[in-house]
């Protein structure tokens, strides 16, 4: 799915009520696979210094798409000495979702 095509979703959803935003992320296809998105963020010395983000978006909106999906009331990104973990809080219990790159931290916190 294109970013463009991703924020029309995603406006659109923001102008209607919560049923309607439901069936708009049920519209975006298939299932996400976040491990092959995280993965797919190239490594650099840089990540902060390139004018290509578009991986970085994509995995962004690849966990709030399926946060939604999942119903998930939090997202936490945890930052630890040697790895990174998002995980979603669904049903009041704590799931691990994907462990990105630890370089990824600053991109995915801001």
């Amino acid at each position: 799915m294109e970013d463009a095509e991703f924020d029309d979703f995603i406006s659109s959803a923001y102008s209607r009520d919560s049923s309607e935003a439901k069936q708009i992320v049920e519209d975006l296809g298939e299932e996400l696979d976040l491990v092959s998105i995280a993965d797919s963020v190239p490594e650099d010395e840089d990540l902060l210094g390139r004018e290509d983000d578009a991986p970085i978006i994509r995995l962004i909106n690849a966990v709030i798409t399926e946060a939604i999906r999942e119903n998930a009331s939090d997202i936490h990104i945890e930052t630890f000495e040697k790895e990174l973990i998002v995980r979603f809080r669904i049903d009041g219990v704590m799931r691990e979702i994907v462990k990105p790159k630890r370089e990824l931290a600053p991109l995915l916190i801001s």
